[in-house]
């Protein structure tokens, strides 16, 4: 059994002189060279090279239609198998090695998001652990005054405004009192006004932070218009730093347009993204329960994902590979690909594409390839059976008149020996080797020593 040769990469090892350039093959590269040493293999396993000779040799021999249709079955069926199996090969490898870094990048979008809202989580934290900031809200609470709190608001509004910077997601916020209701809330900005602040406290997300006693509350079911713009609501139950009794409510307004720039900051210019510019590939951030929080197209978020995209919201399974989905967007396919922004919270990162995930289509491509050259295989030794019997039986026939020493010196040069190699093993002169190769030449109708080796071959391929 033949060993099929294997395909060598260039030196990678880094081990170059210094001055000189070192490749570094990137795995795309060494799937390609598998690919390659595969389809050598099948070469030589189906011995399609020796068919292509005596394949050729019976066509260049005949002038038969037939033949020549025979022929074309062979070379058709593998030129196109070749085709398909390395493209399809080749574009199956390339788009592994895409989805992979798609992949990984998509992971560490997710992990910005996760670390932008734990940063607001500690944040709200503050407002407990800070010994003055918490101090502040309880002699807020305390004060007898209920709408001159001045001295308070400069505190709180003072405290977040330098948080800003820090914490790019803040848009404003507000504090209320968990026991006088009719108290004025303190707040970061003046943005907040008196029927905002009413919404806010009647709103559910205000009964759901209080159910949490403590623990930080992000709300992924509702967008909250401000202003025209729409923020997510979050907060925390702030208590007294001995925990004796609890102070108020802590509620943060976030930017949903500054979380869709960190999604897709090659969208968006001076913080405005670019609409028109919105191609086949953007990502977006939803909730377990469908609603879009998150997007480079104003008008998505707060919608749900099945009336954006015209397909049922599937809560996506912690097997990765399955967290795929397909939809429709602007009259075209779209797939979905999503990842857990964080455990536990009920928020997810989605990767909107109009390019599919790895192409079963590529890994048909390189199988019907495959098929193919092995149907031109089988097409081959076909024609070779039907066609070169006869040549085999002629080529029989003149081999056995020759003379012995002749047949000698043609067996030996089919071995791959050289003129003077012959002579030397046949005891004679070169020259005298070279006037019968002429002889042996002009009796079989050849011209080269290829020609006498694949005549050679043919003769043991008659001999039972």
């Amino acid at each position: 059994m033949r060993v099929p040769p294997t395909f060598d990469l260039p030196d990678c090892s880094g081990n170059g002189k210094k001055g000189q350039s070192i490749c570094r093959p990137s795995a795309e590269l060494f799937q390609i060279q598998s690919l390659l040493t595969i389809l050598t293999y099948c070469f030589h396993t189906l011995e399609i090279e020796d068919e292509i000779a005596y394949t050729w040799i019976g066509m260049r021999n005949t002038i038969s239609k037939d033949r020549q249709m025979s022929l074309w079955k062979f070379l058709l069926p593998l030129g196109i198998g070749l085709t398909l199996s390395i493209s399809g090969g080749i574009s199956y490898l390339a788009d592994r090695e895409n989805e992979a870094y798609q992949h990984k990048m998509h992971l560490q979008l997710a992990k910005s998001i996760h670390q932008q809202i734990e940063n607001i989580e500690n944040l709200t934290f503050q407002f407990i652990a800070n010994f003055e900031l918490n101090k502040t809200l309880d002699q807020y609470i305390e004060s007898p005054e209920l709408y001159q709190i001045a001295s308070f608001n400069s505190v709180f509004s003072a405290f977040l405004e330098s948080q800003t910077r820090s914490h790019p997601l803040l848009r404003d916020a507000a504090f209320f009192d968990l026991n006088e209701p009719k108290r004025k809330a303190l707040t970061m900005s003046d943005n907040l006004t008196q029927s905002i602040l009413t919404e806010l406290r009647s709103s559910p997300s205000f009964e759901k932070i209080l159910d949490l006693d403590g623990r930080f509350f992000l709300e992924s079911e509702t967008v909250f218009p401000i202003q025209g713009k729409k923020s997510l609501l979050c907060g925390r139950l702030i208590k007294k730093v001995d925990g004796e009794r609890n102070l108020g409510v802590l509620m943060l307004l976030l930017r949903t347009e500054r979380l869709s720039e960190m999604l897709n900051s090659d969208l968006y210019v001076d913080g405005e993204p670019m609409e028109g510019s919105i191609g086949n590939y953007f990502s977006i951030l939803v909730s377990s329960g469908g609603m879009i929080l998150a997007s480079p197209l104003k008008s998505q978020v707060g919608r749900m994902f099945e009336e954006v995209f015209h397909t049922p919201w599937k809560q996506p399974s912690k097997e990765s590979h399955k967290n795929v989905l397909e939809g429709e967007w602007k009259d075209q396919k779209v797939y979905l690909r999503s990842v857990p922004v964080r455990e536990g919270m009920p928020v997810f990162l989605l990767e909107v594409s109009t390019l599919p995930t790895v192409g079963y289509r590529n890994i048909w491509m390189f199988f019907l390839g495959i098929l193919l050259i092995g149907i031109s295989a089988v097409q081959a030794r076909n024609l070779r059976e039907r066609s070169l019997a006869p040549l085999d039986e002629e080529a029989s026939k003149q081999f056995e008149k020759l003379p012995a020493r002749e047949r000698e010196i043609l067996l030996l040069l089919a071995q791959g020996y050289s003129n003077k190699e012959i002579a030397y093993q046949l005891r004679l002169r070169e020259q005298t080797v070279k006037n019968y190769l002429h002889s042996l030449y002009t009796k079989l109708g050849i011209h080269d020593r290829v020609s006498a080796a694949l005549f050679v071959k043919k003769v043991k391929r008659d001999t039972p």
